[in-house]
């Protein structure tokens, strides 16, 4: 349905105070560590291994640290101890974490939006998750974009990031840094007040995990024609033998019975704009659809320096705040021809040009908002 004049005129008004929002929030946040707020208030994080992924240690010498199976996947949860108090309102409108572990062995998995949101007030259109270089990884949510933000008073487990030990026995150090720290820059942990002003810096901290064997026991052996049951030793149940039924030419086995395989998805990206050309030809916008194969500047996902490059997803994080940051109306610096887009074609209002020289609110913050979320993966 075509929206009239009125409507368009209104959703135009709103992204303007959305941008304009976000610049001022972001931007000042950018200059200033509210460290001396932070004192006041109390306000904490903490970082801890799941419980459930962990083991006994089985040297006496790691009594009281964390163990977790060699090889196996472990979740670590940044959590807020204590939430800014002095406000006015009290609370935050948006939180923000950075786990450095460092080129130890150590992997992390890096899976999108939702599966590592555990903050229950979170919008999931807000959050954003990336790793950088392999020794790195944050996660960051605003619960809005328009003023007045929500408030959210929320202890507990705001983030959970997944690590995978290494296959020998090894330690690792994970930091949670501070905003202003030395690997996290402005992306450290910090708290956003809800009146836009300055990010609440929290003290980092640190945790050790250890990557070790599991203390297994050594069981009794049972006599000659027993099996371990239930506890002890019993009689062997005959197993059953079945022959499969082979499945038709062009079918595969599946659900105990024949299916059709499923096809391989193409990956072919001829524009080189990080969005497959079979997603491009689809018909589901925010799924990368109605969108030409052959240009590549209609999918607006910028390589950004400090984050992963193109990543296939259009996010606040690494794309929409990495526009506003190089607002340059004159072509001056810091203009980049990466974050750079043209007037949009049509006939949807997101689709984009080529660079024109300028980066502005009409074409470029505009466009990229109205892409934002478009998702490619």
């Amino acid at each position: 349905m075509a929206r009239s004049p009125n409507t368009a005129l209104k959703v135009a008004a709103l992204l303007v105070f959305v941008v304009v929002a976000i610049a001022g929030t972001f931007l000042s946040a950018s200059q200033q560590i509210n460290t001396a707020h932070s004192a006041v208030d109390g306000a904490a994080m903490s970082i801890a291994v799941d419980p459930a992924d962990t083991h006994p240690c089985p040297d006496t010498k790691l009594l009281g640290e964390t163990c977790v199976p060699l090889g196996a996947t472990f979740d670590v949860i940044v959590s807020a101890d204590a939430v800014p108090l002095s406000g006015s309102p009290p609370g935050y409108s948006g939180a923000q974490a950075w786990l450095h572990f460092g080129a130890t062995g150590l992997t992390v998995k890096v899976w999108g939006f939702s599966p590592e949101i555990l903050w229950p007030d979170c919008v999931t259109l807000g959050a954003a998750v990336a790793g950088s270089g392999g020794t790195d990884v944050s996660n960051s949510c605003l619960l809005g974009l328009i003023p007045p933000l929500p408030v959210s008073l929320h202890k507990g487990g705001l983030f959970s990031f997944k690590f995978v030990c290494t296959s020998t026995t090894s330690s690792h150090q994970i930091d949670l840094e501070t905003l202003g720290g030395p690997n996290a820059g402005n992306y450290g942990a910090a708290f956003w007040p809800p009146d836009g002003g300055p990010l609440i810096a929290v003290p980092g901290s640190t945790l050790l995990v250890n990557c070790t064997s599991q203390i297994t026991p050594t069981p009794t052996p049972c006599p000659t024609g027993k099996v371990p049951a239930s506890g002890g030793c019993g009689t062997p149940t005959p197993t059953p033998t079945t022959t499969p039924t082979p499945c038709p030419a062009g079918k595969v086995p599946a659900y105990g019975g024949c299916g059709t395989p499923t096809p391989t998805p193409d990956l072919t990206d001829t524009d080189g704009d990080g969005c497959p050309d079979q997603r491009e030809n689809g018909t589901d916008e925010k799924l990368g659809g109605l969108r030409n194969f052959l240009d590549p500047w209609d999918f607006y996902d910028v390589e950004t320096i400090s984050g992963p490059g193109q990543d296939g997803v259009i996010d606040l994080l690494f794309d929409v705040l990495e526009v506003v940051y190089h607002y340059s109306p004159t072509g001056d610096p810091p203009y980049d021809a990466n974050y750079d887009r043209g007037p949009s074609a049509g006939p949807n209002a997101w689709d984009m040009t080529a660079p024109d020289g300028s980066i502005d609110l009409l074409n470029d913050i505009l466009g990229i908002i109205l892409q934002q979320g478009h998702d490619c993966r």
